[in-house]
């Protein structure tokens, strides 16, 4: 599926069975200015980066704990008074501070500028690397035809969640019968303390919709 080279994050999605089409469409997309758009790709890269960093120190802490040995040490603690201030400058002024912040922030901006010049090819591995990472802790649902909170006759409606991914799996007469699918956002309004309004594209909805209400067979659906 081509995400026309835009950032795939925050997008409407539409799914036409009868077509056979999928539709995309960013809401908020062409109203942020470029400097918007670099960070928005940008700490997504840096995210997934601190978290390596966290996953590659928790490693490292636990072959320390494993595989070295104890060794008793006579030690004597000395208490001293340092300025804060001269701490503080200590820090600023030590190659150390500069080079772990180097560490940090520098290696998420190749892959951002490897974005801006195959938006394509990463529009369908950025969507697909986050998914992987979400379903660790995510949501399910499981309908068998009866009517309930999500599913009322042709009709399911998930009605409230983030857009980081979702999947879904149907038998029966769930696949059968299933005509569309619509990811838009909710049209909710931010008011800030100085009056302004401002559209959101946080929170989202879903809703399926099929050509006959599904009696029999299973589906479900796992979202973020």
């Amino acid at each position: 599926m081509d995400h026309t080279g835009k950032l795939p994050a925050n997008a409407r999605i539409f799914i036409d069975y009868k077509k056979k089409k999928v539709f995309f469409d960013y809401p908020l997309y062409n109203k942020i200015n470029s400097w918007k758009k670099f960070w928005a790709i940008y700490s997504s890269f840096l995210t997934l980066w601190i978290q390596l960093l966290l996953y590659l120190a928790g490693f490292y802490l636990l072959y320390l704990m494993l595989f070295t040995p104890l060794e008793a040490t006579e030690t004597i603690t000395e208490f001293s008074y340092t300025n804060p201030l001269s701490h503080l400058i200590k820090i600023v002024i030590n190659p150390l501070t500069y080079l772990a912040i180097i560490v940090l922030f520098a290696p998420p901006l190749l892959p951002t500028f490897l974005y801006y010049k195959y938006p394509k090819q990463l529009s369908r591995l950025i969507p697909n690397l986050y998914a992987w990472l979400s379903k660790k802790n995510y949501y399910r649902i499981r309908l068998n035809g009866k009517n309930n909170g999500f599913q009322n006759n042709n009709k399911i409606k998930i009605p409230l969640f983030l857009n980081i991914f979702l999947d879904y799996r149907t038998s029966l007469d769930y696949t059968k019968y299933i005509k569309s699918v619509a990811i838009t956002e909710l049209p909710l309004e931010k008011i800030r303390r100085n009056g302004r309004i401002k559209k959101q594209d946080r929170f989202w909805h879903c809703e399926f919709l099929f050509s006959k209400k599904p009696e029999k067979g299973v589906m479900e659906i796992d979202f973020l």
